[in-house]
């Protein structure tokens, strides 16, 4: 230990007087970010931090994934330093390093092989991989959903998203098709469909939050004529909101939705069972134009039996306001295996660390992460695995 962290200590003093010439060893440098000792991996944290604090290093994608793993850490110092480094550090100096790397995540945390552009970077992430780990990755990748604030940006990672789910169509998107016939391929469908059930990815729930706080104005002697028509203009957006979030609906969510359908029921793959929890969660607002927004028939037909069947068992119909209101993870359609952890050690040797709930602060400036001694992500469906998501 005390060789690496003192090889780490000379390497970041190299790369302040020869920042050009130790740029190739930075893969060296990332890869201690996976290290079983809890100093290696402090310790490389923090020269990193300090190094792109002070624009020595630059904020790349392969760094930002590394430290993104590392808030998921059972040590709080490390997870600690680890959301200052992107969120304090990283981001100012690229606002949009989160939502140009979003589409990529789900590629890099399940080492796909395949894509011809993603997760082609110096550093390989393999700790991640596999149906134990679903959980943590899915809460990373909500993690960073919930750092972006603007509409523009929510629909850009929304609709990165859907081309993802795209690629199982049968002529793929831009000519590139994700291959579900390998563990890899399938991880990284489920993975989408989780992010897609969640609350960060709620399209008229975000925006309902950003209207709420945006329009929390004061109200003063002589102002109820101004406030009246804030309420107006307040309640004229969010309907011109909702109406172009059901459009969206029509013209690119329910397009991918028939074509990765179709091949999925050709292949009679069991991928088609996760993507009708999907359509039926999209769809449960909009249950009345459902012949105009889905027109293939078993399609159809498999949205209504997954809706009567979640309204059966939970005793009545859901609202919009209800579902708004929930911001709880959903019951993900299948239950993985408990999860071996990230870097602890457990008595067989493999590691096992404490469970770890990513959420956003009250602020929605900092995020909260509090650990537990438990282990780490366990799938939380409690078995409901044919409901659509809501509170």
């Amino acid at each position: 230990m005390s060789i690496r962290t003192t090889c780490l200590n000379g390497l970041a003093d190299l790369s302040v007087k020869y920042p050009g010439t130790v740029d190739k060893y930075l893969p060296n440098l990332a890869s201690l970010f996976a290290d079983n000792d809890v100093r290696v991996r402090l310790t490389a944290a923090t020269l990193v931090t300090q190094l792109l604090g002070e624009s020595f290093l630059k904020p790349r994608p392969f760094l930002m994934f590394e430290i993104l793993i590392l808030i998921a850490d059972p040590i709080d110092c490390v997870a600690s330093l680890s959301r200052y480094s992107l969120l304090k550090v990283m981001l100012p100096r690229d606002q949009y390093l989160i939502t140009n790397n979003v589409k990529e995540l789900p590629f890099v945390f399940n080492n796909y092989p395949f894509h011809p552009k993603y997760n082609k970077h110096v550093v390989t992430i393999t700790r991640l991989c596999g149906d134990q780990h679903r959980f943590t990755r899915v809460q990373l990748m909500r993690f960073c959903c919930s750092q972006i604030t603007t509409e523009r940006d929510i629909l850009r990672v929304h609709e990165q998203l859907h081309e993802i789910l795209e690629m199982c169509s049968a002529d793929g998107h831009e000519g590139v098709q994700l291959n579900i016939g390998c563990c890899e391929g399938v991880a990284v469908f489920k993975d989408v469909i989780q992010v897609l059930l969640s609350h960060e990815m709620h399209l008229a729930g975000r925006s309902l939050e950003s209207k709420q706080k945006s329009g929390g104005a004061t109200q003063t002697e002589g102002m109820d004529n101004d406030q009246e028509d804030e309420e107006e203009q307040s309640a004229l957006k969010k309907a011109l909101w909702l109406a172009a979030i059901k459009q969206r609906v029509k013209s690119v969510v329910c397009p991918v939705l028939l074509s990765v359908s179709s091949r999925l029921r050709k292949l009679r793959s069991p991928l088609q069972r996760d993507l009708v929890h999907y359509a039926a969660y999209v769809m449960q607002e909009y249950e009345k134009d459902l012949p105009e927004f889905i027109p293939d028939e078993l399609l159809r037909r498999d949205i209504t039996t997954t809706l009567d069947d979640t309204r059966r068992a939970r005793g009545g119909k859901r609202t919009m306001g209800q579902l708004i209101k929930s911001n709880t993870v959903p019951a993900p359609p299948s239950t993985p295996a408990k999860s071996p952890g990230l870097h602890s050690r457990g008595s067989t040797g493999s590691r096992t660390p404490c469970r770890t709930s990513l959420t956003p602060a009250k602020n929605n400036t900092t995020p909260v992460v509090k650990a537990r001694k438990t282990h780490l992500y366990d799938d939380v469906s409690n078995g409901k695995e044919n409901e659509v998501p809501s509170s």
